[in-house]
């Protein structure tokens, strides 16, 4: 893993139809950046990658 990283691992229960993840970067001035995942998409793991 990448120096800087990390790598977190959520577990919900079955009735979660949507999820938010708000994802801030440590410096000055920065903005949240949200990602957004639905129960009807076909993959059922998400990569926040933040550079």
């Amino acid at each position: 893993m990448p120096s800087g990283s990390a790598e977190y691992q959520l577990t919900i229960g079955g009735d979660v139809e949507n999820l938010v993840a708000q994802v801030w970067v440590v410096e000055e001035g920065a903005v949240p950046m949200n990602f957004y995942w639905s129960a009807s998409e076909d993959d059922a793991n998400w990569a926040l990658v933040v550079n």
